[in-house]
């Protein structure tokens, strides 16, 4: 993990580069900052500067990454899955610690259990722009959870609204959900 000053470091020169509006301070073609580069590729896939800079605060370690081999695949499966640039956007400004998942096996399992209940891609899309961390959570959290709410006698159907409208309830820990 970066240390505090190299996160600071890494920080103070992407802000640098945000702050600065002045197109003569722009550099030749092939000498852009890696900070730059960062800031291209987003912006080249919908998200403004702001956006990009918050996501950077919020993880810093977009930084480190290869955006080709990290980024991109994520992007490219939420595209596939028929989300929206601005959907993608939102997603990813929101939890942007989604960008260290490895796009196959860390963001397809819980998408799918998402996606089975609700019944479609486009429905699992909308519970994730509502709460996009919930595929942070670990499916078999997810799994136990929806298990406890059926084994505790909460219809399907609430379950599925849970889904959509407050799914926080369903990524506690399954141990702390109370006994009914």
């Amino acid at each position: 993990m970066l240390g505090f000053r190299h996160r600071l470091t890494l920080l103070r020169s992407l802000c640098g580069h945000f702050s600065s509006s002045s197109s003569s301070h722009k550099p030749k073609s092939g000498s852009l900052s890696h900070a730059q580069r960062v800031t291209e590729f987003f912006n080249s896939h919908g998200f403004s500067r702001s956006q990009t800079l918050r996501m950077v605060k919020q993880e810093v370690l977009i930084m480190c990454m290869d955006l080709e081999q990290k980024v991109l695949p994520i992007l490219k499966f939420f595209h596939s899955k028929g989300a929206s640039q601005s959907e993608i956007v939102k997603i990813l400004t929101h939890s942007p610690k989604i960008l260290r998942r490895d796009s196959q096996g860390d963001i397809v399992p819980p998408f799918n259990f998402i996606r089975d209940p609700l019944g479609s891609e486009r429905m699992a899309l909308t519970a994730i722009n509502h709460f996009s961390g919930i595929l942070l959570v670990n499916p078999h959290t997810l799994e136990a959870n929806t298990k406890a709410f059926q084994d505790s006698g909460v219809p399907k159907e609430n379950i599925r609204k849970m889904f959509l409208k407050d799914s926080r309830g369903l990524i506690v820990n399954p141990n702390s959900l109370p006994k009914i």
